[in-house]
């Protein structure tokens, strides 16, 4: 067994740096970072996965910072690369909310907002409901074991006390923020191609038929004909999310290495 004794100093620094590290995982990572998650339970959640993970960590030629700013540092730096595995997936996220937006918005929900929880912000109705359903869909296809897993590949790619963020890394941080357009579109593409067919419909009508008051129909047409498009095609979200999480998952290991390099 061992003893708190046989313990070093330069364990204690390794573990600490681990717990930087995973707290900075769970700051951003989707479900992990919830502000329904009490504080306590999230850094509890970070203490057991340091504890966890400290076993396989093997620093390359650690030396000890001679003060506690160095070590503040290097800390800070583990804390930011833990926050951007977090954050990888979180941005998958973000273009769910993004597309329930647009959604809303051509549907004519944009004054139709609510709190949402996880920023505390106004968000669109449709966007906080897709973004629920995306939580449902990450839980179900194991989406945070595939955060857990990046999270513990982080160590071999990029061992402790190694990690470099330079500027070169905001290049494909910038990349990698682009993709949040490219999900919202693909998740909202079936409800903006069925209302651009419905307004140009109401346009052809309009002249047809002027003594019809195209605005008193036109409104409530769109929410139903929207709100149906975007039930009928849920199967399309559902294939763009998981598509959008595989490809994440696959490319995970480089993106680490490019980031941290």
């Amino acid at each position: 067994m061992i003893s708190v004794l046989d313990i070093s100093q330069i364990q204690i620094e390794l573990f600490l740096l681990s717990l930087f590290r995973s707290a900075g995982l769970i700051a951003t990572a989707p479900v992990l970072s919830h502000n329904a998650l009490p504080l306590q339970v999230k850094f509890a959640f970070s203490v057991v996965l340091a504890i966890l993970v400290f076993p396989f960590v093997k620093p390359a030629g650690y030396a000890s910072p001679s003060s506690l700013t160095g070590l503040l540092a290097v800390g800070g730096s583990e804390f930011l690369l833990g926050a951007l595995i977090g954050f990888m997936f979180h941005l998958v996220f973000m273009g769910v909310q993004f597309a329930g937006g647009i959604i809303g918005f051509q549907v004519g929900f944009a004054i139709v907002n609510v709190i949402d929880p996880t920023t505390s912000e106004s968000v669109s109705l449709i966007g906080e409901f897709q973004f629920l359903l995306a939580t449902l869909l990450f839980l179900m296809m194991n989406g945070h074991h595939a955060v857990l897993s990046g999270f513990v590949d982080s160590f071999r790619l990029v061992p402790m006390t190694t990690v470099q963020l330079q500027f070169q890394s905001a290049d494909e941080m910038i990349r990698l923020s682009s993709g949040v357009f490219v999900i919202a579109v693909k998740i909202a593409a079936p409800v903006m191609l069925a209302l651009l067919l419905t307004d140009c419909a109401l346009g052809i009508l309009s002249r047809t038929v002027p003594q019809m008051n195209i605005f008193i129909v036109g409104i409530p047409l769109k929410i139903v004909l929207g709100l149906l498009v975007m039930g009928m095609t849920l199967p399309h979200f559902s294939y763009v999310f998981q598509n959008a999480i595989a490809k994440l998952q696959d490319s995970l290991s480089s993106l680490i290495v490019a980031i941290a390099r």
